[in-house]
């Protein structure tokens, strides 16, 4: 009878070393866990602002080369009409 209680006494402890240990691993496993998403979403968050950035940077120098090409065009249409309407105003 006292071999039967003390086995049962130290099953008691195995099994609350064992509830410890489930217990501890969880907690840890809960913040790795939460540490991981947090770093996972900064990271994510800074590729899309970097991505943004390049894109905005992209579309800003194709609109400067945009505009360039306009004013350049603006010019020579302007020059071509100047020329035109100097002819025009010849015949008159």
């Amino acid at each position: 009878m006292m071999e039967r209680n003390r086995i049962i006494t130290e099953a008691r402890l195995a099994i609350s070393a064992k509830n410890k240990l489930k217990e501890n691993f969880n907690m840890a496993a809960e913040k790795i866990a939460t540490e991981t998403k947090s770093t996972i979403t900064s990271i994510n968050s800074q590729m899309d602002t970097a991505i943004k950035g390049k894109v905005r940077k992209s579309l800003e120098a194709r609109f400067r080369i945009c505009y360039s090409s306009m004013m350049k065009f603006n010019k020579v249409v302007q020059n071509k009409w100047n020329k035109v309407r100097l002819l025009f105003l010849s015949f008159l």
